[in-house]
C-alpha cells in the first residue's frame, strides 16, 4: 500500500513537472494579495504578492501544491520573476499607494541576475522602490552568506526593503542580523498559531514572540506577525508589540481591486477584543 501511495506521489510530480514547463507560457498563473495590517490603527499599509496556479484541469491550486515541485526543477526563478513584474505593475496602478511585499526563493536569491531583474521590473512598473519589500527565509539567508551580503546590499541599493521569512524557525545564529540590511522580522505562524491556547500550552510561544519583538525593537526592525486566524491570537499579538499582522481572521488573499483601506478587526482592539494583560502575558512565559 505504501509502495502504491509513493509510486502515486511520483507521478503526480513528474505531471506537475512537464505541466509547469508550460505554464508560464500559457499565462496560467494569477497573483493575489492579503493585507498587511497595522495593528495599531487598523490600516492595511501593505499586501503580500501570493502566488496561484489557474490550471486547466485542476483548478486552481495553492503554492503548496506546486512550489516544491518548481524549486525542483528551477522553474522557480522565473516563476518569482514573473510574481515580482506584476505586483509591481499592480501596485502602480492601485488608487493609493500601498507597500508591496513579493517572497523570494532560494535559487532567486543566489541567482546573480536578481538586482537586474528588480531594477528592470521597478523601472518598467514606475513603483516607488521604498514601498518594495522582498522577503527571503532565514535558511536562503545562510546558503552562501558571503554571496548573500553582497547581493543584499545590492537591492538595498536599488531603494527596495528587505524581510527575514518564517523568522525563529530556521537559522540559529543571529548574528546574520548584523551583516544583512533587514528591515522587518516576520513571525512564524508556528509561534503566533499557540498564542489562543491554555496559557499552560502557550506559554513557550508567548516567550518566543516576545523575544523576537524585543530584539527587533532593539535592532530598529519593524515586526509582522503572521497567519493570524482568531480574535485571541490577534488580541495577544498586540498585547506583546508586534507592529504588523497578517492571517485570515484580518484578511484572506484577493485581487488588487478587493484591498480593504482598514480591517476594523484590528486597530480598535481595547474596545473589541480581550486582550491578555501584561501580567497574564508574563506569567505565560513562565509558568
Amino acid at each position: 500500500m505504501l509502495d502504491q501511495a509513493v509510486r502515486a506521489d511520483v507521478s503526480e510530480r513528474l505531471q506537475l513537472t512537464t505541466e509547469l514547463h508550460w505554464a508560464l507560457q500559457r499565462n496560467e498563473f494569477r497573483a493575489c494579495y492579503q493585507p498587511l495590517v497595522d495593528l495599531r490603527s487598523g490600516d492595511v499599509i501593505a499586501v503580500e504578492a501570493l502566488v496561484r496556479w489557474q490550471h486547466p484541469q485542476r483548478g486552481q491550486l495553492s503554492p503548496g501544491a506546486f512550489l516544491s515541485v518548481a524549486e525542483d526543477v528551477g522553474a522557480i526563478i522565473d516563476l518569482d520573476y514573473w510574481m515580482m513584474r506584476t505586483a509591481f505593475t499592480n501596485a502602480a496602478e492601485l488608487a493609493r499607494p500601498l507597500g508591496t511585499w513579493v517572497n523570494l526563493s532560494g535559487r532567486s536569491l543566489a541567482d546573480a541576475a536578481l538586482p537586474g531583474a528588480v531594477a528592470d521590473a521597478l523601472a518598467r512598473s514606475g513603483i516607488d522602490p521604498g514601498e518594495v519589500t522582498l522577503e527571503i527565509t532565514e535558511g536562503a539567508l545562510m546558503r552562501d552568506a558571503a554571496a548573500t551580503v553582497t547581493t543584499l546590499c545590492a537591492l538595498r541599493d536599488l531603494g527596495v526593503k528587505l524581510a527575514v521569512d518564517d523568522f525563529g524557525t530556521g537559522y540559529s545564529s543571529l548574528s546574520y542580523l548584523q551583516q544583512f540590511p533587514v528591515h522587518a522580522l516576520k513571525i512564524d505562524i508556528s509561534f503566533v498559531s499557540k498564542l489562543d491556547l491554555p496559557p499552560a500550552e502557550a506559554h513557550g510561544s508567548v516567550a518566543i514572540v516576545r523575544a523576537i519583538v524585543s530584539l527587533a525593537t532593539s535592532l530598529g526592525l519593524k515586526t509582522v506577525a503572521e497567519g493570524i486566524e482568531t480574535a485571541e491570537q490577534l488580541s495577544a499579538v498586540t498585547a506583546l508589540g508586534c507592529d504588523l499582522g497578517q492571517g485570515y481572521f484580518l484578511g484572506r488573499p484577493g485581487t488588487s481591486d478587493a484591498i480593504p483601506a482598514r480591517c476594523p478587526e484590528a486597530g480598535d482592539v481595547d474596545a473589541r477584543l480581550p486582550r491578555p494583560q501584561p501580567s497574564a502575558l508574563a506569567r505565560m512565559s513562565w509558568t
